[in-house]
């Protein structure tokens, strides 16, 4: 008579295939979550980026030729992604971010091309 069930060479063989999908799968999901976290740094900077300069435009009676301190201009930085710090400067008429940091990435730049690194600014 003979026994239903499965041996032992076939639950090895399905925990050998179960290791190696989940190998190739998370260095991938990793990836991913990495670069997701990079793009919306980049949305925070762009959406940062206009509220800075709606905030140049409206008050023409400032000087921003400067290197300012983005918190000094009334900016909401609880919801902008955990922004840390960083600087702006208004150059003939061009607005520059310059090491604008949430801990994890560092961006500077100006519009819609930011230059992002990984790590803190150094």
């Amino acid at each position: 008579m003979r026994k239903k069930g499965f041996t032992l060479v076939e639950l090895l063989a399905s925990i050998v295939l179960l290791g190696i999908i989940i190998a190739i799968a998370v260095p991938r999901y990793n990836k991913y979550i990495a670069k997701s976290k990079k793009n919306t740094f980049r949305e925070t900077l762009s959406g940062l980026y206009r509220s800075v300069e709606i905030y140049v435009a409206e008050h023409p009676e400032k000087s921003f030729t400067e290197y300012t301190n983005i918190f000094s201009i009334d900016i909401d930085a609880e919801n902008l992604n955990k922004i840390k710090s960083g600087r702006f400067i208004v150059e003939n008429g061009v607005l520059y971010f310059e090491d604008i940091s949430n801990g994890d990435f560092c961006g500077r730049g100006r519009k819609d091309n930011f230059e992002i690194i990984e790590g803190a600014c150094s």
